[in-house]
């Protein structure tokens, strides 16, 4: 390989509205890539926190789940891959309150 650290650190899983792979499935091929990490950073809009939105779908269970997924993800590939736990933060202005509680 030409470069050692390479690593992906924006992605989006199927905890996220614009996508739908696995944590475990982006993690196994970013292996495949021979990337050194990866940054699983999905969605949440904080405008539209706490209520489940039509189009969004639940963030607070969507971000819950992402953090859940990323842990086990972390934990059995731990000495394959450094996986790292984001989050792609919409509007933390609009809802002060949700922004602190997601962070």
């Amino acid at each position: 390989m030409k470069y050692k650290n390479i690593c992906d650190t924006h992605t989006h899983s199927k905890n996220s509205f614009d996508a739908q792979d696995s944590v475990l499935d982006m993690c196994k091929r970013a292996q495949e890539l021979s990337l050194s990490a990866i940054a699983i950073t999905d969605h949440c809009e904080c405008i539209f926190y706490g209520e489940p939105h039509e189009v969004f779908g639940d963030f607070k269970a969507q971000i819950r789940q992402s953090a859940i997924d990323t842990s086990e993800a972390r934990r059995l590939l731990s000495d394959k891959l450094k996986v790292l736990r984001g989050i792609e933060l919409g509007e933390p202005a609009q809802n002060k309150k949700a922004a602190d509680e997601i962070l």
